[in-house]
């Protein structure tokens, strides 16, 4: 077998060079600017254009259902059992052929429940062998979820947390409709009498089906035409009340019941300790969340709404709610409850007034109530700015590809000739903005809003652009910042934020009791609430004698979430209690001073190492199931923080890097995947013609403490060496093996990136990749989440593919945190226990979503067990690709001195780059320096 060629990146340039010279078309797509085609579609313009276009203009009025066991499968994993359809690993596509006896308009009602982690599914929907409009190619449904238990958690000092969240094994019930909000309502399909189909694509979740339903169109009458048949009568019952953290089902996992101790009219209230008293907030507050609320009727008869509720994040605007009883509207008005701005708690009563409350008759028994974020009005305004921002967009990606990111301001790029239509599109854009910001002013009185400014800037930025064509080119930089701006405010504009603390039916002939909070009552409350806070101990378990104490410089609700967790299953297993103490003392300031903990988590990757060999650390491998608890993470995990056969810490956080990719852009310069390093750069040679840029990120990102903690050392440095079959220490890890030709040839390889090809050596990827100016990156996987759930408007866009490699050779340097025992304590078994339990694949997966359930999905912990990863929710191909990425992690082990291979490799990178220094002399000159270090430590350590 060939050897492997030692510089292998080094030997692109001619590769690309005949690549491109052997491939006329690819070669074209270089050297011209690629026109990138408008993508853009307004989803509720075309979904009104099917309805006005369709001879079917009538309601139906009988249920369809479908015969859910009789179907035909291409490619999918799919079972009949006990009536209902199994989907595993939701590939593939599922057909069901139905009869309709009279045509008409009917919504899709679909019954499930997910069979995996909870990853809320996406289907395409074709009646009849086609998408009848745009936004059914991918239509995403929401998992329920409830509270694992009926109370909340508590400590032992008396303050409650949020219980975790579950599935439940009650099947949801959705009507297929748009979730980003552009169509308000569930989506209407005209279906023709006679045979027709339905296929359902890919759902990528694994779920059970156990019915698929055509329902007829819900019909809803105004409240004047309703009430008129009413004959009110007084209610002698008592009011209902419903407090909003006793939700029975929530439809994301982050929608937890929540604690305000600052406010003395909350349900309930306590001065001196945390109790659970609301929900919603910022995780109640996208188009479709839902909560849902059982209450009990004793009384039948008419009641009306009320509710405490608070909105104090959307200034001259409005957040609205659709309200439902037993899954029905009750009226017109019930479609968007409107909730104003206030600062404070506020009291919202369903009618003209609060004295002309809307009445609803409740029969007897059990009922749900439902309130759902609704866009109501505004989905209009959303579709019209949807409609915009996507054609800027592409119209920014087309411009770079002309000007780069930097135009030259000297010189005239006549953009209006080299883009089609590129003045008609502006003017359009600028236009659509300012008659939008016009109308959203109109319906809000004339006030301004952070959106509205945001158009508006963006607007004058095109009118500047059209008014001076032959100077558009300047405000490129100006376009970026408004752009970026505009976007964020697409998906904001429909955020909208409510937290309800309680909710009321007040029983006819009785009145509200809105009264705001005494004046005494709340000052005494804020008196009492404060000097609590000077003897409120933030740490948990108060027992330290009888306890393993924890040291973690995190937020009070992650270490609230691993306290509950403590406290739930730990402590009632082993018996052991353990005491978290939240502390940014470092821990060698701690062992001096003799106030030390027993443990200590999220240790920063070089900590172990440097401590243990000073004998601050216990040596773990003298716990007889140490080799076996290894086998629960990856192979090498532990390298880090091994060394001379002694292992001072367990990986409690491992991350990695992961190639990212706009496969819009791809496809429109006719770009494969790269797997390679050759195939690397060639894509970036026909991205950087068009214009546009790549990243290789250079910036280190070595050590952190924080929850999610930060790739490991030396960015792609280590990677380029393990994928040469190199290491960056001799075998015995008392010098650096910098200095060999390959070595060095290696370094050279990965300068070139910043010289020879001018790759940034850092740069803003989030947003740069957003707008599609660098569609093409490598990044800490954890950036996934990133995108996932901060970058809505390029869903479907982007994609991650392995980091390329030389030849098979995939191997990347990994990163993350331990946790460790500190050798002094006299509780070394129980700390062992802890760790155990720490890094068992339960604990790792419920602190995560735990974390998730706090801060959304951008919260996910980058666990170390392996299948904890497994567990959490993902899409199906993008996990198949971090796993495999995951198996190709080879750590940098760490040594002493090893912090002078950091700083060697530092220096000689910039003396290349800034010095023009030859990378040889470069890396010879630091390497060393580094190797002197390494022995001086070595040796005063051995």
């Amino acid at each position: 077998m060939r050897k492997l060629t030692v510089k292998f990146i080094s030997s692109t340039v001619a590769a690309v060079l005949l690549l491109c010279a052997s491939s006329v078309n690819m070669f074209a797509a270089s050297e011209e600017t690629v026109t990138v085609a408008d993508t853009a579609y307004n989803a509720s313009s075309d979904y009104s254009d099917y309805l006005s276009k369709s001879e079917i203009t009538e309601s139906a009025d009988t249920t369809l259902s479908l015969n859910i066991t009789s179907f035909s499968a291409d490619s999918a994993q799919v079972s009949a059992r006990d009536g209902r359809l199994i989907w595993q690993n939701g590939s593939g596509s599922v057909k069901f052929s139905f009869n309709v006896e009279k045509a008409g308009l009917y919504n899709l009602k679909l019954v499930w429940n997910s069979l995996g982690a909870g990853a809320d599914p996406d289907f395409g929907i074709k009646i009849n062998g086609e998408y009848l409009f745009e936004g059914l190619e991918k239509v995403t449904v929401h998992q329920m979820w409830e509270n694992a238990t009926e109370e909340p958690r508590t400590d032992d000092q008396g303050n409650e947390y949020a219980q975790e969240q579950v599935i439940p094994d009650e099947f949801n019930e959705t009507l297929i409709q748009d979730d980003t909000g552009a169509v308000a309502e569930p989506y209407l399909f005209a279906l023709s009498a006679g045979t027709n189909t339905l296929e359902l694509i890919r759902p990528d979740q694994s779920i059970v089906i156990s019915g698929i339903d055509f329902v007829p169109p819900e019909q809803t009458v105004s409240y004047k035409e309703l009430s008129a048949a009413y004959d009110i009568e007084n209610v002698n019952a008592d009011v209902i009340e419903i407090e909003g953290e006793d939700a029975a089902l929530k439809s994301n996992s982050s929608m937890i019941p929540k604690s305000n101790s600052s406010d003395a009219g909350m349900s309930p209230s306590d001065p001196y300790k945390f109790k659970i008293n609301y929900i919603g907030g910022d995780s109640w507050s996208k188009p479709t969340q839902k909560i849902i609320w059982d209450f009990e009727v004793e009384q039948a008869g008419y009641y009306y709404f009320n509710m405490r509720y608070k909105q104090s994040e959307l200034a001259n605007d409005d957040s609205l709610r659709w309200l439902k009883i037993d899954g029905k509207t009750p009226f017109e008005e019930a479609k968007s409850l409107t909730f104003p701005y206030g600062s404070g708690w506020n009291y919202y009563t369903l009618g003209e007034s609060d004295d002309a409350p809307y009445y609803l008759w409740l029969d007897k028994g059990p009922h749900t109530l439902s309130l759902e974020v609704t866009p109501g009005g505004k989905s209009e305004y959303f579709a019209r700015l949807y409609d915009i921002v996507q054609t800027l967009g592409d119209e920014y990606i087309k411009i770079v590809m002309i000007t780069s990111e930097t135009p030259d301001a000297n010189r005239s790029y006549e953009l209006f000739n080299q883009i089609p239509d590129f003045n008609k599109t502006l003017s359009s854009c600028k236009d659509g903005l300012l008659k939008l910001a016009e109308d959203m002013k109109s319906a809000s009185g004339k006030n301004s809003t952070q959106a509205i400014a945001a158009m508006e800037n963006m607007a004058r930025v095109l009118n500047s652009m059209i008014k001076s064509p032959y100077m558009a080119h300047q405000y490129v930089k100006d376009y970026y910042n408004n752009y970026t701006s505009l976007s964020s405010w697409l998906y904001d504009m429909l955020s909208m934020p409510l937290a309800v603390d309680k909710i009321q039916f007040i029983p006819a002939g009785k009145n509200a009791e809105n009264n705001k909070t005494g004046f005494f009552k709340s000052v005494s409350f804020g008196v009492l609430n404060l000097l609590a806070s000077f003897t409120t101990n933030y740490n948990f378990s108060s027992d330290e004698s009888e306890s393993i104490v924890l040291w973690v410089n995190w937020g009070q609700d992650q270490a609230s979430s691993l306290n509950s967790l403590i406290e739930d299953s730990f402590t009632p297993d082993t018996g052991i209690n353990v005491q978290i103490k939240i502390t940014n003392a470092s821990l060698i300031n701690g062992i001096l001073s003799g106030n030390f903990p027993d443990l200590a988590l999220n240790m920063t990757r070089t900590d172990p190492v440097n401590l243990g060999i000073r004998g601050a650390l216990c040596d773990l491998t003298e716990f007889e199931d140490c080799e076996q608890i290894l086998e629960r993470f990856q192979d090498g995990a532990e390298i880090p923080y091994k060394y001379n056969d002694a292992l001072y810490a367990l990986p409690d956080t491992q991350t990695f890097f992961l190639m990212f990719y706009r496969t819009d852009i791809f496809e429109k310069l006719g770009l494969g995947v790269p797997s390679t390093w050759d195939e690397f750069l060639y894509a970036a040679t026909v991205i950087q013609r068009n214009k546009m840029s790549v990243y290789v990120p250079y910036t280190q990102i070595t050590q952190t403490t924080t929850v999610n903690s930060g790739i490991g050392i030396l960015n792609l440095f280590p990677t380029f060496m393990w994928q040469n079959g190199l290491s960056l220490y001799n075998d015995e890890l008392t010098a650096t093996a910098l200095t060999s030709k390959k070595a060095v040839d290696t370094f050279e390889a990965w300068t070139d990136f910043y010289t020879k090809y001018d790759f940034n050596k850092e740069a803003d990827f989030y947003n740069r990749f957003r707008v599609g100016a660098m569609p093409l990156g490598i990044a800490p996987y954890t950036t996934y989440m990133t995108f996932y759930s901060a970058a809505p408007e390029i869903k479907d866009r982007w994609s991650v593919a392995l980091v390329p490699g030389n030849g098979d050779n995939r191997y990347v340097a990994g990163g993350g945190t331990g946790c460790a025992i500190i050798k002094k304590s006299d509780k070394k078994e129980a700390a062992w226990e802890f760790l155990k339990w720490w890094t068992s694949e339960t604990t790792q997966s419920r602190y995560s979503k735990n974390v998730e359930s706090l801060l959304g999905r951008i919260g996910r912990i980058a666990v170390s067990n392996k299948n904890a990863l497994l567990s959490l929710a993902w899409d199906p191909h993008d996990l198949s690709v971090i796993t495999e990425q995951l198996s190709f992690v080879k750590e940098v082990p760490e040594v002493p001195g090893g912090y002078y291979l950091t700083r060697a490799v530092d220096q000689a990178y910039w003396a290349v780059l800034n010095d023009n220094e030859s990378p040889k002399d470069a890396l010879n000159k630091w390497s060393k320096i580094a190797d002197d270090e390494i022995k001086r430590k070595t040796e005063e350590y051995k």
